[in-house]
């Protein structure tokens, strides 16, 4: 998995075609690089909901995620449930393109940080 993203940036063509739009590589990692400065203050290891659907920007922001080293807790617009989400300690909320703290403390020791 190191070297997951580089592998796949050597890809051309559509890379997810979501409501009848298709969505190039280059448009991926176009959107990487964007969601890389909603991250750019965050540190290496946070926990992260990332509440969203199988398009473009949750798929992008997924993978930003990897390359940052966050820990990610992928969650569908249905179903955010706020016991859940205080109980895997998440730090931050990701949805509709906007990043939000919550008041929840990672004590996670998987990462050092």
């Amino acid at each position: 998995m190191a070297n997951f993203l580089e592998k796949i940036s050597k890809h051309s063509g559509n890379f997810i075609i979501y409501d009848d739009n298709p969505y190039s590589y280059r448009d991926l990692f176009k959107k990487i690089d964007e969601k890389s400065l909603i991250l750019s203050n965050i540190e290496q290891g946070s926990t992260i909901a990332l509440i969203g659907d199988y398009d473009i920007d949750s798929i992008s922001f997924l993978l930003c995620c990897y390359k940052h080293k966050m820990i990610v807790a992928p969650l569908l617009k249905s179903n955010p449930n706020e016991d859940s989400i205080k109980a895997a300690q998440i730090e931050y909320i990701y949805q509709n393109n906007k990043l939000e703290k919550t008041n929840n403390k990672s004590e996670n020791n998987l990462l050092s940080r």
